[in-house]
């Protein structure tokens, strides 16, 4: 099956809103077990990135040509299986864990498609003291799909879509109107995704929910660079992170802002790997706008990280634009040294004025440890000599001696976002 590489997808309108059309294939695997075909071999099913939604497409054999199956226009769905009597999926949304459902072949082409429940699954919880969330109460944690253009400052963005991000917001009685009280708007945690070549998609997050049901709001940024917007969207971070990337993540935190749905006094910023890069731009050349930190195993100073990572290449393009595959180059010139720490946010460290939350895997060898380190201790030698008047703390570091990356061993995942959640408390 051939399907052309989408350079720039089509921006549509329908019923007085903008869509985008099918972006290219943007794939977390390549077929399911079962070969995803169906039982009369026309087509194969698959799914794949859509914007900030994971979608079901199916290929026809044939011509090569792609349909979406039409299931719901703002949930992600995942194929699991094909079956005698229809696909199996997994769907969810960021108010609802994932629950198991059966598509009959005869909805695929039904815009009111008939799906049977087969399960609905809760988060696992990690602790006896820690209840099961068995389903999220739409009524306390609603989303919404924003679309953001690019800054009319760049002019190389011609036809590139508009990027998008999700807000998560929590509904409780102190953020509405009544007789006596003006409303009382949440705190803004803005929450950009690491790779940075992956997207935040409109799934169930548990860690987000945990935060958005404890009162804040949260912003699912998806930045250039992103996939599910096209290959010119995609390639168009290399060579520029730093700026459009920063520059995105700045125009959707303000757009949000404008909408008057949160606290302008009250932003935050969380992410981890290229996520905690852009959360270490965020804080030290945005001071007055973002207020506070928690980040995981961030890229924090490009040209010390060359030499220690297991990709770098990462480096070379993302910061430089290529990179020659052809040969191993451990060893740069001065030249690309400078590039590269001109694109990293630890230049900017003397102006960070708000509190740092770090979390560090020690067995990390994508990001290694030594980046956050490095970024944490000169931080704290700085703030040493002006301690806190109010005696809080504005430096803490969590080590996480048998994470690697992810941060994902669940003893250690719970006590990251427990902590995060307390700093933000603290500090918001």
């Amino acid at each position: 099956v051939v399907v052309d590489v989408v350079r720039r997808p089509v921006v549509t309108t329908e019923n007085g809103h903008d869509g985008m059309g099918f972006p290219g294939l943007f794939l977390d695997q390549l077929l399911p077990r079962d070969g995803g075909f169906s039982l009369d071999d026309e087509f194969v099913y698959l799914t794949s990135q859509w914007g900030s939604v994971s979608k079901i497409i199916k290929i026809r054999l044939r011509d090569g040509s792609v349909k979406t199956v039409p299931i719901c226009e703002d949930k992600s769905q995942n194929l699991l299986c094909v079956s005698e009597d229809g696909l199996i999926i997994t769907e969810s949304s960021p108010n609802e864990p994932h629950s198991i459902h059966l598509l009959p072949y005869s909805s695929h082409d039904n815009e009111n498609n008939v799906r049977h429940l087969i399960a609905k699954l809760s988060p696992i919880a990690i602790s006896t003291h820690s209840p099961l969330i068995s389903q999220i109460d739409t009524t306390t944690l609603s989303y919404t799909l924003h679309r953001h253009t690019h800054s009319p400052n760049e002019t190389n963005n011609t036809a590139i879509p508009p990027f998008e991000s999700i807000l998560l917001l929590p509904h409780h009685p102190s953020h509405h109107h009544n007789q006596t009280t003006k409303p009382k708007l949440p705190p803004l945690i803005v929450i950009p995704h690491g790779g940075p070549h992956t997207t935040l998609s409109t799934t169930f997050h548990p860690q987000y929910a945990f935060l958005t049901k404890s009162g804040y709001a949260i912003l699912l940024l998806n930045y250039r660079g992103s996939v599910g917007f096209g290959q010119d969207f995609l390639e168009t971070l290399a060579g520029s992170i730093g700026t459009v990337d920063v520059n995105d993540l700045i125009t959707a935190t303000n757009d949000i802002i404008a909408q008057n749905q949160v606290d302008p006094t009250r932003v935050a910023i969380c992410g981890g790997s290229h996520g905690g890069y852009l959360a270490c731009h965020a804080m030290g050349r945005f001071p007055n706008l973002f207020k506070v930190t928690a980040m995981r195993n961030p890229v924090t100073n490009v040209p010390s990280m060359v030499t220690a990572t297991d990709i770098p290449d990462w480096c070379y393009v993302e910061a430089l634009g290529s990179y020659d595959y052809s040969r191993y180059a451990p060893v740069t010139c001065k030249k690309q040294l400078e590039a590269m720490y001109d694109v990293s946010p630890i230049q900017y460290l003397e102006n960070v004025t708000g509190p740092v939350l770090m979390g560090i895997g020690m067995k990390d060898r994508r990001v290694p440890p030594s980046q956050g380190l490095e970024y944490f201790y000169a931080l704290r030698a700085r703030r040493a000599a002006a301690a806190n008047d109010n005696g809080m703390e504005t430096t803490k570091l969590l080590v996480y001696e048998n994470d690697d990356h992810a941060i994902d061993l669940p003893a250690s995942e719970g006590d990251f976002w427990i902590n995060t959640k307390r700093w933000f408390d603290q500090h918001l």
